[in-house]
């Protein structure tokens, strides 16, 4: 709207009827004049000239008061405010932006709203008999500004003036129109005077003028009553004095019922994920939860926090008192350790927020206390809500969002939702950790680069960046490695893994751990088909493995080994692989280790392997004991003597197939009768377990019955 667009509206405001007598005229022209001062003045408020505005209501003040006498000037006056309106500024939106409508005793109380939103007549609403409405508004426009620019004793002097008009308008008869406007007005008056009366602790004047302001608010019942805006207006009126009550103790049953209705009054009147109607459900949560009602109060807060949750930007909603108050009720009464330190640490951080304030960093490091807890009891969902209030602090107060408390607190975000499944959100809050900045980091940088052309880093240069620091980036990747892996991208699981590798060994060097890594990292190469690449792979980790004395190196030797093994068969090279199972059998026949690598069936079915290989070299003979050896191994395990074990029938398979393997040996080496005997027996065992077990066949036992009879049959016997 440009200034010429206020010129027509100042001169149809001024302009004088003919029909007027002359007497009246003056009189007339000032009330027509007091209301284009009043609508510029509320224009230059809005737009957030206050001195200006000031100006302009005091015009309007003087005119109307001058009753019969004509007041010079006015239209330059009038000119002279419109020039000074800003009109590309947003003039209404900043009558609607309010901190949220929660009551936070002792933390961040913002006190009871004003309602900040000038008010308008036109001289069809307001004939000149009905001026004293038009001179209260004025005064209350006027306050509005005092108000505004924390000019207190000023805005309560207008206020004051605004309501002697009121109280004189009494003496007079109104249509239900002009009722309805001294009724607003009254409310609108009277609750900001409580807000002024709230903020300078006065307490029982602001609860009598709340008061006074629902009392007006109950007087509308004309057309304004049935108005969405007078909704929202009463609404925000009855919270406010709900606020009074609330935060002087008045905690009881009609208060109770007032905080119900102002929910009632929001839900009418806005979307059910509207910051207001959130609030009245986190002000009932609170009242719900003083009272001992705990069902009311859980079901509140969590209508509150499904709000706050989705909020952001001017709309954000605080989630942290609501999530902290659920807490506490759902570990009302535990008396265990762990919930005992929860709600020690749920105390704390209310204390604190009421202490320093919302923004802080010791509020931040009891979020993350918190976070930690429930992880660590397996509540995911609530452990990443305190963990993301804690990033959110954390990236407001830190000097730079490279901080390693940020990349921390988003690697344990990150490490929650890879727990919860939730794979490519936890990739994103890895990659927002690993943009850290911190110390003298080249050496990850440049392995980074390294392993992105899937290279392996080579030894790190002397760093200053910490251990911690170092080895926090290396479990990054690492579990990005996992993720890959479980979303099938094996080359981007790859280079993780060796990013994780690269890092990890400046600070272990020939660790287990390092070991680990090279034994994933050669089994995805394998499966990818860079057999080379594992083979290096799985011989770095056998290197590092022999290193170590425990059982646990010995039994990754084995698991490595079976990998190698399985590599060298593949690529044809036999008598490799042989080394390598002759040397997997060392292990399992070793009475040095743990008895579980040296039972009987795991060395058969190495024995087997090797069987397989010697066969396919050509050396029968060496085939053939391989085989003899492996057959009386697996017959001699303990899941095979007991038909009663659960593992029986797998064992007597592998004792089947020993066998078969056995009998085609004889036939190759032109021994018939012992060949002819092994398949026998392989038909034996089978039968007998086949009979056991009745209906719930074993799925590979009848194959291996079908061709173990074949075998045995004298038809196929070879010619001599």
């Amino acid at each position: 709207m440009s200034t010429q667009s206020v010129a027509p509206l100042i001169h149809q405001e001024l302009c004088v009827s003919e029909d007027c007598p002359s007497h009246a005229a003056p009189r007339r022209e000032n009330h027509l004049a007091a209301i284009a001062f009043n609508e510029v003045g509320s224009k230059l408020y809005a737009s957030g000239n206050q001195d200006a505005a000031i100006e302009m209501f005091n015009a309007a003040a003087q005119v109307i008061l001058s009753q019969n006498q004509p007041c010079p000037l006015l239209s330059q006056r009038l000119h002279w405010g419109c020039q000074r309106i800003d009109f590309t500024s947003e003039a209404t939106s900043r009558f609607q932006q309010h901190p949220p409508d929660t009551y936070l005793e002792g933390e961040c109380d913002v006190g009871p709203r004003p309602l900040r939103q000038p008010l308008h007549l036109d001289a069809v609403l307001c004939p000149v008999g009905d001026q004293f409405i038009l001179e209260a508004m004025i005064f209350f426009n006027r306050a509005l500004v005092y108000h505004s620019k924390s000019q207190l004793d000023d805005a309560m002097d207008s206020y004051t003036q605004a309501l002697e008009i009121l109280d004189k308008s009494g003496n007079f008869a109104h249509s239900s129109a002009s009722m309805d406007h001294v009724s607003h007005l009254g409310m609108v008056v009277h609750n900001n005077m409580a807000q002024i009366c709230y903020i300078e602790d006065d307490e029982q004047n602001s609860i009598l003028h709340f008061e006074a302001a629902i009392f007006w608010a109950k007087q509308i019942n004309g057309v304004m009553a049935q108005q969405q805006e007078y909704a929202l207006l009463f609404g925000t009126v009855l919270s406010n004095y709900c606020r009074s009550q609330w935060i002087h103790g008045h905690v009881d049953e009609e208060t109770h019922e007032a905080f119900r209705r102002v929910l009632k009054l929001r839900l009418a009147s806005l979307p059910a994920n509207h910051a207001d109607v959130a609030c009245a459900h986190y002000n009932l949560g609170i009242m719900a939860y003083a009272r001992h009602f705990n069902d009311e109060a859980k079901n509140h807060l969590k209508e509150y926090l499904s709000v706050a949750e989705k909020a952001s930007g001017s709309d954000r909603l605080d989630p942290v008192p609501a999530m902290t108050l659920l807490l506490l009720i759902d570990n009302n009464g535990k008396e265990d350790k762990f919930s005992l330190e929860l709600n020690r640490s749920l105390h704390a951080l209310q204390e604190k927020r009421e202490e320093y304030g919302a923004l802080h960093l010791e509020v931040a490091s009891l979020l993350n206390y918190i976070g930690t807890l429930l992880f660590h009891r397996k509540e995911l969902r609530l452990a990443i809500r305190f963990y993301r209030e804690e990033l959110r602090l954390e990236k407001i107060l830190m000097s730079s969002e490279a901080d390693i408390s940020i990349c921390v607190t988003y690697n344990n975000i990150g490490r929650i939702l890879q727990e919860l499944g939730e794979l490519p959100e936890a990739i994103g809050c890895y990659r927002e950790a690993l943009k850290a900045d911190v110390g003298d980091n080249s050496y990850i940088h440049a392995a980074s680069f390294a392993a992105g052309a899937c290279e392996l880093p080579q030894a790190a240069p002397t760093t200053n960046t910490p251990s911690s620091t170092t080895n926090l980036f290396s479990t990054i990747w690492y579990n990005l490695g996992l993720i890959h892996d479980q979303l099938g991208a094996r080359n981007e699981s790859i280079m993780s893994f060796q990013m994780a590798l690269g890092l990890r060994r400046t600070i272990l060097g020939d660790h287990p751990d390092i070991a680990c890594l090279w034994y994933n990292i050669g089994t995805l190469q394998t499966e990818i088909g860079k057999l080379d690449d594992a083979t290096v792979s799985f011989q770095e980790a056998l290197r590092i493995r022999r290193l170590g004395k425990s059982k646990d190196d010995k039994k990754y030797i084995l698991t490595t080994l079976k990998k190698l093994a399985g590599i060298q068969q593949s690529r044809g090279n036999i008598d490799d692989a042989l080394a390598t199972l002759s040397e997997i059998i060392q292990i399992q026949e070793s009475s040095a280790f743990d008895p579980q690598w040296k039972t009987p069936h795991s060395i058969g079915l190495t024995l087997r392997k090797m069987s397989d290989l010697y066969e396919a070299k050509g050396d029968l003979e060496e085939a053939l004991a391989c085989a003899e050896r492996s057959y009386r191994a697996l017959k001699s395990s303990g899941a095979f003597m007991k038909p009663d074990a659960i593992e029986h029938a797998n064992a007597v398979e592998e004792v089947a197939r020993s066998l078969i393997v056995l009998g085609s040996l004889f036939n190759e080496t032109c021994d018939p009768i012992k060949a002819q005997a092994a398949h026998e027996e392989a038909c034996l065992v089978v039968k007998n377990v086949l009979h056991r077990l009745g209906g719930t066949q074993h799925p590979m036992l009848k194959p291996l019955l079908d061709a173990s009879l074949l075998q045995s049959s004298s038809r196929c016997a070879p010619v001599a």
